[in-house]
């Protein structure tokens, strides 16, 4: 069998998912996460919204990007965790890129990385049986203050089967 490509984060997914208590489906999904320096260092200062300290998270891994041209490119555009995000990527090469936001799946998706969002990894952790309904995770995000848009939230809620 073919070894498995990485699974690399930027920090929205991870904040979201600490603050619903649900972070460990990532490593039930992917068994190993690497996170970009940059990525770790907003989380492991305590980002406000983070709700749990990933740095004693054996199944996640922190690694250096090596391309700062491309990541000074990026940076025009996007903030810095998901500019490193997307250079780990492509450097390692990445089998997934787990991300939220908009302009950074756009560029990621033009540099053909496979990106999924944090509502997406609930719905395959619904799928592998790891979970039961997305509906109320979902709620308790919005709750949380995750911005969802509602044809977004239709059309999830239904690929879910809920």
């Amino acid at each position: 069998m073919p070894e498995r490509l990485p699974t690399v984060s930027n920090s929205t997914v991870i904040i979201a998912l600490s603050q619903i208590g649900y972070l460990i489906i990532l490593k039930d999904l992917y068994k190993k996460v690497i996170l970009p320096e940059g990525v770790f260092r907003e989380l492991h200062a305590g980002h406000p919204k983070s709700g749990s300290d990933i740095s004693d998270e054996s199944w996640i891994e922190i690694r250096r990007v090596s391309n700062i041209r491309l990541l000074e490119y990026l940076s025009i555009s996007l903030d810095k965790g998901e500019s490193e995000a997307i250079v780990l990527a492509e450097e390692l090469p990445a089998g997934l890129l787990l991300m939220d936001d908009y302009w950074g799946r756009k560029i990621a998706a033009k540099r053909k990385i496979p990106v999924a969002g944090t509502l997406g990894i609930l719905i395959k952790a619904k799928q592998t049986g790891l979970i039961k309904k997305v509906k109320p995770l979902f709620g308790k995000l919005i709750e949380n203050g995750f911005w969802i848009d509602k044809a977004v939230l239709e059309f999830s809620l239904k690929k879910a089967g809920e």
